[in-house]
């Protein structure tokens, strides 16, 4: 620490807080960035709070990866003066053809865990009998899952492609159509997965959560249609929806994501933040 001028901390980390504490930070800029609320481990954000409050307290500026989340987070309500929004940004895609979709694929993508909601999405395939869903990704539910397609007759239209690395993953963006994004539950704070999707230009279907991020990243009737969570009939209307006009939703898409959650544009919101914190500083206008 004794060599930096600014500490930046990603936030949940316990361990890091703690760090912090025992550490001298006097005439420090700190920085956090708020990637999510602890949401289910409980039990220790009982123990963690009076920390978690100290760091939020100590905290020069707190970064979250959407004005929604700020505006929502019951932990960021008292510091609401310190926070600003720097979305997530991530590589922008190399140059493609859209001419390789294939105009009734669908994919989703993501751990096969219960906030996902793909069962959701599965289910969905019943109102779309001449579309079809690929998910990929591991977890505790693909048995689950595989039994659930197998129980709604759904074996021609769902596959469960389990884990694809990054190459695999690039050509299901490139050959589909539309990207699924079901998550049900503010555990899903962000959901990079919609801003790749984007950088190809693919429409995505999410659902509005409470708390979340994820239902600004993707603007409703902008970059795709936001539904309700658990609604399987309106994630097959929000299909034939962007459908009706496949190519505006495609390019929305790709101009929100070159607008909003490039890397660049990360990169620079972000030292724009140190150069005023580092201005701050050295120009003794500080708390430290």
């Amino acid at each position: 620490i004794k060599a930096y001028d600014i500490i930046h901390l990603h936030l949940p980390d316990p361990m890091a807080n703690l760090a912090l504490l025992f550490a001298n930070s006097r005439n420090k800029i700190i920085i956090i960035h708020w990637h999510s609320d602890i949401i289910k481990q409980k039990y220790l954000l009982n123990l963690y709070a009076p920390l978690q409050s100290w760091l939020l307290t100590r905290a020069d500026k707190i970064i979250g990866t959407s004005p929604k989340y700020i505006a929502e987070s019951a932990f960021l309500q008292p510091y609401h003066d310190k926070c600003i929004s720097i979305p997530i940004g991530i590589e922008s895609a190399a140059p493609f053809s859209k001419s390789n979709r294939e105009p009734k694929k669908l994919f989703a993508l993501g751990r096969l865990v219960p906030y996902k909601g793909f069962e959701y999405a599965i289910e969905a395939m019943q109102y779309l009998p001449d579309h079809h869903l690929y998910i990929g990704g591991e977890g505790i539910l693909y048995s689950k899952l595989q039994a659930q397609i197998k129980r709604l007759h759904l074996e021609h239209q769902v596959t469960l492609l389990g884990f694809l690395d990054a190459k695999e993953i690039i050509k299901h963006y490139k050959s589909s159509s539309v990207f699924l994004f079901p998550s049900i539950t503010k555990n899903e704070a962000f959901g990079i997965a919609q801003i790749e999707a984007m950088s190809y230009g693919l429409p995505v279907i999410s659902c509005s959560i409470k708390g979340s991020g994820v239902d600004w990243v993707n603007q409703n009737n902008t970059t795709g249609i936001v539904v309700p969570p658990r609604n399987p009939q309106a994630i097959a209307n929000a299909i034939a929806t962007i459908e009706k006009d496949y190519q505006g939703f495609s390019t929305r898409a790709q101009q929100r994501f070159a607008s909003c959650f490039s890397k660049e544009v990360m990169l620079d919101s972000i030292q724009a933040l140190y150069l005023q914190a580092y201005d701050l500083l050295i120009g003794g206008g500080g708390q430290h």
